[in-house]
């Protein structure tokens, strides 16, 4: 009979083995007790192979104890194509329904809220838009994802600000952040070109920066852009939206 040490050291296993996000895919379990994904991409066979090796270990050992359950609980919880997200917009909260979507060329996951956004991708980027055209009196609004390889960090952050000059834009934030992800934020105000200072207007365009470090000189870079009425609304969600990627190497 498996005791309470041998219950931690598999849960240990398991979080070691099954080190992803509770994101990528609930058909994913479904099918493990079939085959492994004959027509799946090799990078996603993995992820079934380990968690079948989990299935057959808990089937070989007997683990029925509560904590044993709780965590095959946990890995069906882990694939999930589609789940429900509380989002706080303005002070009012709301529930929205949000898609999981896979970048296979950047090796990324991420929920968007296909309600008002889809996922554009070509094998360099991927862009988040609006479901529907804002129109034309509307400063873009979109979310891009990209790598940035081979290349300091340091370096990556110079050309993002010199991007910023560039487009007329004043640096007004730069820090550390741990949330929606753990990056380098910077964040940038359209200029006037009158005061040389942030542009007032409802339709002020902001751009905002996450340098996302995978490991050493491998980067995603996170590009947001709204303007300032859209700050609570699109900003907001885009924030969302983002708590939720994830690296699938």
């Amino acid at each position: 009979m498996i005791n309470n040490r041998d219950d931690e050291q598999i849960k240990k296993l398991l979080k070691r083995w099954t080190n992803v996000d509770k994101s990528i895919q609930k058909q994913t379990w479904e099918q493990i007790e079939g085959q492994l994904f004959p027509k799946r991409p090799a990078k996603y066979i993995w992820v079934a192979a380990l968690t079948t090796v989990v299935v057959l270990m808990f089937v070989t050992f007997g683990l029925i104890t509560q904590t044993g359950q709780a965590v095959v609980q946990e890995i069906k919880d882990i694939f999930v194509p589609e789940k429900q997200q509380d989002v706080v917009i303005e002070g009012n909260k709301e529930t929205t329904d949000v898609k999981l979507n896979m970048n296979e060329s950047l090796d990324f996951i991420i929920y968007v809220d296909e309600d008002g956004y889809k996922m554009e991708q070509t094998e360099d980027v991927a862009r988040i838009v609006t479901k529907e055209p804002l129109g034309d009196i509307y400063p873009d609004v979109y979310m891009e994802i990209s790598q940035m390889n081979g290349e300091p960090k340091e370096k990556i952050i110079e050309s993002i600000k010199d991007d910023l000059q560039k487009e007329q834009m004043l640096i007004f934030r730069e820090e550390e952040v741990t949330e929606p992800i753990e990056a380098t934020m910077i964040l940038g105000f359209e200029r006037d070109d009158v005061t040389d200072d942030i542009r007032h207007g409802w339709d002020t365009v902001v751009l905002k920066y996450y340098l996302y470090e995978v490991s050493d000189e491998q980067f995603f870079m996170i590009k947001q852009v709204y303007f300032q009425e859209a700050m609570e609304g699109h900003g907001v969600r885009f924030d969302y939206m983002l708590e939720s990627f994830e690296v699938i190497h």
